[in-house]
């Protein structure tokens, strides 16, 4: 049965008393291995294997043995002028400075002593204690009598042991002897072999290829500290020579090769098959010519080799003409034909002559300095003044055009519409008859002593007024919707709608919004008007299977135990109605205690949900 269970994090302690283990603490794990004790016993330790436990120890009695693998309890005993002292919680050995058999007078420090011929020492007696361990006394006379007098005469070292007599040798009274070391074998040395990136080398020994750890290396001469070739997988090319002018690519994700150097002239290309190659240099260097718009070019082969690019005046944009300010393409002769540009202004000034002036691009005739006509041999209809008068003596027959040579409004052409004849409607002098149509016929006129009438539909359009007695007596007609209005067919809106009251939608609600759905109201509510216990939730679609619509589900789940729980799963349709969480939603809650009933999402099933006690930052987990 699920239950709470204490999590044990970082700033929180464990209440040892109540941790349950399923088997003994281990050493290594800060416990003892052991899983009963001897009431009173003491504890041993071992490496990293179970303390031993040994019985309880009397008055004077110790935990002694050869190892810590084979302890027992006993007495400890002393002899020889060893004497032993007892007191509460204390063992104290040491030597007998008083009384029967005593070896040591006792002295502060080491100071003070006189050595004196009755002195004794302490000895191990190998004459008559072999093998025994006991010890004996003897005094300083029995000393110098059992070592004998003599002289020194001379020091020798013999053996490998690498100690030699440097000087001072021999000497038969006072004097120095100097030793040194050479040639000290490296079995004589505390440390008798070398360690280099996990090598291990014996001092005086050799190793021709040792297995270094190159990430220990430093320095490595790659030219004679590697061999082989490196694969690309380690960062190389798995390649070991080249060709002059060699490029090299990768022909697969895991692979390099060579591309030979091209010929002269050539150059790099991508080939069909996705590599690199060398080609002709016939493609050109021009990759694409764009047409500017209203540029006044056109551009054919835009992409090469040969372009070619043309004059082409009528795609120019339009402009008015601002001649005081506005340039002129021209073919400039003093220029070898050079191509050049030129104001409006300047070339009028250019063409200006007698009589005639030019200012910010505009040409003047001084017709007041010209004597004489302006125009001659002029004969008939029309004749031009020397003042610069014009007058028209006769106009030909049908010299005019209307339209042409006229301005002012005038009518060409009566055209007839539908329900209008028109008679006589063209040619000079006309007289147009116009007649309206009162036929019964469609497109024709109402006549004016006919009644309308017009119609409303009930729940959509209501009217306040639907029939006039005659089309010519006028009136009004209200039209409306009604308060309750009924639309039996699709509706479309091409702006915005809004709706002050309640939107109630009975069938499938589709939203398409061209960013994202806003909505303002703080809550949503799912399966609205529900009495009872229900399933609910969001499905971001992924796919779709007909008119269905599957992606993934965030959802409530009413029969997941206890108040129900929220959790989410793949591939749910939107024509479902109930989820079944694939995972579940985590739920938190906090009090002053450690928790006691299940949780409420989910009840007795809610796995997973936490509690956190605020009293003292203890975590539980329901599991």
């Amino acid at each position: 049965m699920a239950n709470w269970k204490k999590v044990i994090v970082s700033g929180s302690q464990a209440e040892l008393n109540s941790l349950a283990l399923d088997t003994a603490l281990t050493v290594a794990n800060g416990g003892t291995g052991a899983s009963t004790l001897t009431d009173g016993g003491v504890l041993l330790g071992s490496g990293t294997g179970a303390i031993t436990a040994l019985g309880q120890a009397t008055d004077g009695q110790l935990i002694i043995g050869d190892s810590l693998a084979d302890p027992v309890v006993a007495s400890l005993g002393v002899a020889n002028g060893v004497k032993k002292t007892v007191g509460a919680g204390s063992l104290t050995v040491g030597l007998e400075t008083s009384g029967v058999g005593n070896l040591v007078n006792a002295q502060t420090n080491g100071t003070g002593v006189t050595v004196a011929s009755t002195d004794r020492l302490l000895i191990s007696d190998q004459s008559q204690n072999a093998g025994t361990g006991q010890v004996s006394y003897i005094e300083v006379s029995q000393l110098q009598t059992a070592i004998g007098g003599g002289t020194v005469t001379s020091v020798a070292i013999s053996g490998t042991d690498g100690i030699d007599v440097d000087s001072g040798s021999p000497i038969t009274g006072a004097g120095t002897i100097a030793l040194g070391l050479s040639n000290v074998p490296n079995t004589s040395l505390a440390n008798s072999s070398v360690s280099y990136g996990g090598v291990s080398v014996s001092l005086g020994g050799s190793d021709s290829t040792p297995a270094f750890d190159l990430t220990d290396a430093t320095s490595l001469p790659l030219t004679t500290g590697v061999s082989g070739i490196l694969p690309i997988a380690n960062g190389g090319t798995n390649i070991s020579s080249y060709t002059t002018g060699d490029i090299l690519y990768a022909s697969s994700g895991t692979a390099l090769a060579k591309l030979g150097i091209g010929s002269s002239g050539q150059i790099l290309a991508v080939s069909s098959g996705g590599i690199v190659e060398w080609i002709n240099n016939d493609e050109g260097d021009i990759t694409t010519i764009l047409t500017p718009a209203a540029g006044g070019l056109t551009i054919t082969d835009g992409t090469g080799p040969a372009v070619t690019i043309s004059v082409n005046l009528n795609s120019l944009t339009a402009a008015a003409v601002d001649v005081a300010a506005d340039s002129i393409a021209i073919i400039d002769a003093n220029a070898s034909n050079g191509s050049r540009k030129e104001s409006i202004a300047d070339l009028a000034t250019a063409m200006a002559g007698t009589n005639v002036t030019a200012s910010s691009g505009t040409l003047n005739v001084s017709v007041s300095s010209i004597s004489g006509s302006i125009v001659s041999n002029l004969s008939g209809d029309v004749s031009v003044t020397a003042a610069g008068v014009v007058s028209v003596n006769s106009v030909q027959a049908n010299a005019v055009a209307l339209g042409t040579d006229t301005t002012g409004n005038y009518v060409a052409t009566l055209g007839s519409g539908t329900g209008v004849t028109i008679g006589s409607n063209t040619g000079e002098g006309s007289t147009p008859t116009i007649a309206v149509n009162y036929g019964t016929s469609a497109n024709t006129a109402a006549q004016g002593n006919v009644g309308v009438t017009f119609a409303g539909t009930a729940n959509e359009i209501e009217l306040s007024t639907n029939t006039f007695t005659t089309v010519g007596g006028g009136g009004a007609v209200t039209i409306g919707l009604p308060n309750d209005v009924t639309i039996g067919n699709n509706l479309t809106v091409a702006n915005n709608a809004i709706i002050s009251g309640d939107l109630t939608v009975s069938g499938t609600a589709s939203f398409t919004h061209s960013d994202n759905l806003d909505i303002a109201d703080k809550f949503i509510t799912l399966s609205s008007g529900s009495t009872t216990a229900t399933d609910g939730g969001i499905i971001v679609a992924q796919t779709a299977s007909g008119a269905t619509q599957i992606g993934e589900a965030f959802g409530f789940n009413a029969q997941a135990g206890g108040a129900g729980r929220w959790g989410i799963t793949g591939s749910l349709g939107n024509s479902v109605g109930a989820i079944v969480a694939l995972d579940q939603m985590v739920t938190a809650r906090s009090s002053t205690a450690a928790p006691s009933a299940a949780p409420r999402y989910g009840g007795t099933s809610g796995y997973g949900n936490m509690h956190i006690d605020t009293n003292n930052e203890d975590i539980y987990i329901y599991v």
